[in-house]
This record gives C-alpha cells, structure tokens and sequence, in this order.
C-alpha cells in the first residue's frame, strides 16, 4: 500500500478547507486502512491538540522565573544577525528567525502560526533551541486578549468561532451538520432555503456572545431536534431538545414525534429589557409546528406556541411602531387549507393556533395572537393545484413597518410552482399593495386566452383577493383588518 506523505497528512488535519470533497473522502478512507499513516495522523492530532491547550493557559511564577533566566543570555546563545549563526544549527534556529525577525505581530501569534505551518520541522528541531523558544514564549501572555465570539463557520464538519480579529478561538468536531456560517444563518428566509443552525448572540446580558447551535442527522452527537449553548469558551452551557408533540383532538401527533429547529433567534427590546431566545420547530410530517421561548441561562422552556400546519418562514419587526418588535409568522394552517399569517408579542406567546373550532389540543389554552390571517386561494390555484391550499413560502422586511409576504401554490409545472400573489402589509396588518409575480401573471393570462378562466387578471381581480382575506377577531374571521380582542383583553388595550 503507497502511503500519503506526511505533509499531506499534516494539511489534512490543519487546514481541510484547501482539499475537495472527494480528496477528504480519499484521505479519510486511507486512515481506515493504513495502520503507519493513522500512526502519523494520531501524533500530529495529539501535537495540535497540546499546542492549542498550552496557548491558552497561563504561565505559573516557577515557570516566568525560569524563563528569565534563559532569556538574560539570549543575546549570547541566539545572535540576531542571521550570518553569524554556525552552519550546523542553521536548521534548528530557523525557528526562531522565521518567526520573530520578518514580522511585527504579537510573538506568541507568530509562533502558533509557525508550529501550525511546520510542526514536523518544529519537531525536529534541537532540543536547544526548541527548548528555549519554549521557554522564552512562557512569559508572553496568549496571542489575544479578545475571547469573545464574532463569527463562526463550519466547514468539513469541523465548527470554528472567531472574534472580530478573525483570530480563531476555539473549535470542535461537528460530524453531520452541513456547511454553515454565523453571516448565512442570518440570511433566513424559510426552512428550505436556508435553516439557521448557528446564532451567536448575547443571551444572557453578560457581554459575552454565545453559540447556539442545532444538528443534523438524527443519531449523530449534535441532532437536529436539540439546541445547544455554547459559552464563548466552547463549554456546553446547556441544551434543550424539542420534546414531544401534542394531539389535536382526534388528531394524534404523538407517534411521529420526529423534530427539525429551523430558526434561532432572539427579540432584545421587551417589557424586561432582558433578551428573549426563542427558536421554531417543525415536525418532518409537516405539523404541528412549534414556536417556543428558551431560558438563556440554563435551557429550560418557558412558554410554547402550538400551530397546526408548517410554519415555512418568520421574522421580527416593529410593525405598530410602538418600539417592541413582534414576531411574525407565515404558512399554512391545515384546519382551513390557507396560507396563514400568525402575529405574535414575544411576552405571551403561549397557547395553540386561536382559529381553531375542531380537533382543539387538550390542557392548553388557547393563543392570543395580535393578529391571524388566512389568505385566499386563486382561481388559477383552483384550476390548476395538485394541493387543496396555498402557503406563505417567504416573509421579508422590505420597509419601515412594512414587509412583503409570498404565497405560493403548486401547480404540478415545473416552470411555475412556488409562484403566487406577493402582499405587502403595513401598520395594523393593512394590505398596502398586492399583486402576482410574473409567472403566475403570464400563466393566468394564457389560461385566460384559452378560455378556461372568466375572471381576468386586473385591478379588480386583485381587489377580489384583497376583500378575500380573512382576519381573526378573536371569534370570527372578519373581512376588515382586525387585532384579536383577546389579545385586546390580555394587554389592556383599548
């Protein structure tokens, strides 16, 4: 068996972003097999691991004492002119040169980056002069001061966090979960596009950011039915797993209890003035969906917002302008077979969908939502759907007190499915424009052209859909813009 040279085994456990896929795979597999490689890969693992430990510990007084002494006759032992070094130790005191006499960066970071770059050279070279760099570096303190997490990233399966420096902090295997960064989680626009599985926020108020993190995988360490929080040291904070699901009357979702957390986030500017951390779970039969509040200092759940149907997409947003963000909610409420809005106060979420007259949840109560809306379906939706309802796909902020909200119906043609009517709201959940994407508007006028829909595409059918939209009071669904009077009630308002 040919065996891999030990450079590319030393790149492989250091810096697995420069190979492909595949090469990883290769490599990976080769390990397996080969007993003198694994030996290689096992040492040099233990090699970095150590390095990492040590630069993060400080220096005891017997060792800073010690250090002086070695460092009094520096000027003896390493000259600082490069010529004037004996040709036999040219090698070892490479070392030294090539981290402390080319740069201007702290002298710990250049040596981390030295052992990280040569750690079989660093290895190999005279104990002498291997131990008295050692022992110089004892009295540098860590390369940086600054502990707290600004960014993270998985690559390869391997989670690395950063701070603002882009000096890497801490990193730890994460076998399972797909590529990711803390800057395109952020980026959430629904559950398929794009879950968020990493949030670095400051939950707790202690000025320190935490890692929130979800899995992938069911089986695997990190699942993706739990959230996990991370201090920004790497420790495991605590982590919080869905738990079961709930029956709706005759409706028994118990059995198939299988979770995915699709969104992290957290609403800062409440009643408290303390952060609020909630996260958005969908079962993978598609409901109920479940919206519910964590404790940040040690996991527990706090209240819960049962929904019967997918919840595809959401956001947070000042929508009555009164300085406190809501948390807004779009898909699918199975009971009525319509894309549905769902506008929640992040201070009382808790209860089940408040529309509901049938298959009501036993032992909870019913939500108080500030606003509920079921959108209607089209005429071409009718005509053309493989699926008896709509959905919202897509909720996005697009202005102060303003966002837009993408319904999408599915038609079985692969060039139109996903397309629909995009509404904007406003202040009061009021219908400030509407009308369909290109797609659905090219689609209705040839079935138009050919006779199979009466109603044209126009100023007055899209008014048919805007006096279609149906708002719940609290009681009944309303044809006017309407707040719940139970969310009224709970808030004394007016």
């Amino acid at each position: 068996m040919e065996h891999i040279e030990i450079q590319q085994i030393e790149k492989f456990i250091i810096s697995r972003e420069d190979f492909t896929p595949g090469e990883l795979d290769n490599i990976t597999a080769h390990l397996a097999q080969c007993t003198y490689c694994k030996d290689h890969a096992e040492k040099l693992t233990a090699f970095y691991d150590g390095v990492s430990k040590e630069l993060h510990n400080e220096p005891t007084e017997r060792d800073k004492v010690f250090s002086e002494k070695i460092l009094t006759r520096r000027k003896q032992v390493i000259p600082f002119r490069k010529p004037e070094l004996a040709q036999h130790s040219q090698d070892a005191l490479d070392t030294y040169f090539e981290i402390i006499e080319p740069y201007h960066r702290p002298l710990m970071q250049r040596f981390a980056r030295y052992i990280q770059i040569h750690p079989v050279r660093f290895a190999s070279a005279t104990s002498l002069a291997g131990f008295m760099l050692v022992a110089s570096f004892l009295l540098i303190k860590p390369a940086f001061e600054d502990k707290n997490p600004a960014f993270a990233k998985i690559k390869d399966y391997v989670l690395t966090v950063y701070n603002k420096e882009a000096e890497v902090i801490w990193t730890k295997s994460v076998v399972g979960i797909p590529d990711a960064s803390t800057v395109e989680s952020s980026q959430y626009r629904n559950f398929n596009a794009n879950p968020r599985r990493l949030l670095l926020a400051d939950i707790d108020d202690d000025n320190k950011n935490e890692l929130l993190l979800t899995g992938s995988d069911i089986g695997k360490e990190f699942t993706e039915d739990t959230l996990y929080c991370f201090n920004s040291d790497g420790n495991i904070k605590w982590k919080h797993g869905v738990g079961p699901a709930i029956a709706f009357g005759k409706l028994d979702f118990t059995a198939y209890s299988t979770w995915l957390i699709v969104n992290i986030f957290v609403v800062n500017n409440n009643k408290s003035g303390k952060s609020k951390l909630f996260a958005l779970a969908l079962q993978r039969m598609y409901s109920p969906s479940k919206l519910f509040e964590i404790n940040p200092t040690d996991g527990t759940e706090l209240q819960s917002y049962w929904h019967r149907g997918v919840l595809y997409s959401m956001i947070t947003m000042d929508l009555d302008n009164d300085g406190r963000e809501e948390i807004i909610l779009g898909g699918v409420n199975n009971n009525f077979d319509r894309a549905c809005i769902a506008v929640l106060e992040p201070e009382n979420i808790n209860g089940y969908t408040s529309p509901l007259t049938e298959n009501i949840p036993h032992g909870i109560s019913r939500a108080t939502e500030k606003y509920y809306l079921l959108l209607p379906f089209t005429n071409l939706g009718q005509l053309l759907s493989v699926t008896t309802y709509n959905c919202i796909s897509v909720i996005e902020i697009v202005g102060n007190n303003l966002f837009r909200a993408y319904t999408e119906e599915i038609y079985g043609r692969e060039e139109y499915d996903g397309k629909g009517i995009i509404y904007t709201f406003g202040e009061g959940m009021k219908v400030k424009t509407l009308l369909g994407d290109a797609s659905f508007q090219k689609l209705h006028k040839q079935y138009e052209k050919e006779g199979n829909l009466s109603q044209k595409y126009g100023p007055e059918y899209l008014q048919s859909l805007k006096d279609s939209i149906k708002y719940w009071d609290g009681e009944k669904f309303v044809n006017t813009p309407t707040i719940n009077k139970f969310y009224q009630k709970a808030h004394n308002y007016p």
